[in-house]
């Protein structure tokens, strides 16, 4: 769990929350069947949300580690493109991304450097792809396979991105995996409606 990969004395209390809210042990409210959020930092807004995982982006957006360090999970594609697209609009220029920062753009191949962990600093040369479009009839399209993203959906993320920092937006699915991309408690925050949220558990698959 990466809680405990830090070593630091509060990890210890922040696993077991994620343990409680994992096991449906977090007590429900009889008659909405919420949860009162034992962990993290409650936002109200996705304003307030964006200012907490990226402040002050548009003084930060080209520093690689920076980047690195955070990104927000949401529960549905189109949540995550509204985000996505918000923060683009505060970025001048060309737009970064939250894996891959564009160094070069050349007329069939994009320079970038990757930001994950393991291979963060190493530089990566995307080609143009055939895209085949199917409407009424099909459509060869060629373009760079990716697109600017500062938000995931919560289904679209395998893996560690990084250890340090995660953030999400609340949902009723996969509660307690996405609480648990983050290593420290101070560095989740979660918007939700008056700090409450469904906390989806099959305890028959518990047992």
């Amino acid at each position: 769990m990466r809680s405990h990969f830090q070593g630091d004395l509060s990890a210890g209390q922040f696993a077991n929350k994620l343990i409680q809210i994992g096991d449906g042990k977090v007590p429900e409210d009889p008659l909405t069947g919420v949860i009162i959020m034992p962990c993290g930092q409650i936002v109200n807004s996705p304003d307030e949300l964006l200012s907490k995982v990226y402040p002050n982006i548009q003084q930060n957006f080209k520093d690689q580690d920076w980047f690195s360090h955070g990104v927000i999970l949401a529960s549905r594609n189109n949540v995550a493109e509204k985000l996505n697209v918000t923060i683009q609009k505060q970025l001048p220029g060309l737009c970064n991304g939250t894996r891959l920062i564009v160094k070069k753009l050349m007329q069939h191949v994009i320079q970038a450097t990757v930001l994950t962990r393991w291979t963060n600093g190493e530089d990566v040369f995307i080609p143009n792809t055939d895209h085949f479009l199917r409407q009424h009839h099909t459509i060869q399209e060629n373009t760079v396979p990716f697109e600017t993203v500062f938000c995931h959906a919560n289904k679209q993320v395998k893996g560690p991105v990084s250890w340090d920092c995660w953030y999400r937006l609340a949902d009723t699915m996969l509660f307690s995996w996405a609480c648990s991309r983050v290593a420290k408690e101070e560095n989740l925050f979660v918007q939700t409606p008056n700090g409450t949220a469904k906390n989806v558990v099959y305890h028959i698959a518990l047992r």
